[in-house]
Order: C-alpha cells, then sequence, then structure tokens
C-alpha cells in the first residue's frame, strides 16, 4: 500500500483544523457558562444548607431557592457537555499535531 501524497496530509492537516474552528471554537464558551453556574449552586446551597435554618418566605429566598434549583439541573448537563467538547478538543489536536509532526519530519 501506497504511503498518503503530501497534498493528502496537507488536505487531512487543513481539514482537522477547519473542524475545530468550526465546531469546536464556538463552543468554548461551555467552560465558563459552567464554571459559573457550579460557583452558583454552591454558593446557594452552602447558603440555604448551613446558614438558612428558619427558612422565611420572601421574594429573594424564593428566587434564591428557584436558582439553586435550575443550577443543580444544569450541573449535570453542562458537565456532559464540557467533557465531550474537551475529549473531542483533545482528540483534535492530538490527530492535528501528528500530521503536522509528519510534515516537519518530511521536510
Amino acid at each position: 500500500m501506497q504511503e498518503p501524497s503530501e497534498n493528502w496530509k496537507r488536505v487531512r492537516l487543513v481539514t482537522l483544523e477547519r473542524a475545530r474552528i468550526v465546531a469546536i471554537d464556538p463552543l468554548n464558551f461551555l467552560y465558563q457558562m459552567h464554571t459559573i453556574v457550579c460557583a452558583l449552586y454552591l454558593a446557594l446551597f452552602a447558603k440555604y444548607f448551613f446558614f438558612e435554618r428558619a427558612l422565611e418566605l420572601s421574594v429573594t429566598n424564593s428566587i434564591g431557592i428557584l436558582l439553586a434549583g435550575a443550577a443543580a439541573v444544569l450541573v449535570p448537563i453542562l458537565t456532559a457537555s464540557v467533557l465531550t467538547l474537551h475529549f473531542t478538543q483533545t482528540k483534535l489536536d492530538r490527530i492535528a499535531d501528528e500530521y503536522r509532526n509528519e510534515a516537519q519530519t518530511v521536510e
């Protein structure tokens, strides 16, 4: 079986970089969103679990409880999304690095 041509290797590398630009880079905001949601959940959980023993009914407490519930639902969803994004980005970068190293070795 023949080795792939240099043109094929360059096309493959450009395709991998384009896939990263189109698919991975627009989703990088998920990292910040995941951090914010986790911090919000931990802060509200700590507030209501450790400090608010006699919970009085007020608008701010109601909003806080609803935010904590929404964050509790979003944490596992965002964790799965961030992990999938991270592993996909790592895989694409590793494959692209292999092709870059091959191209540098040949030259």
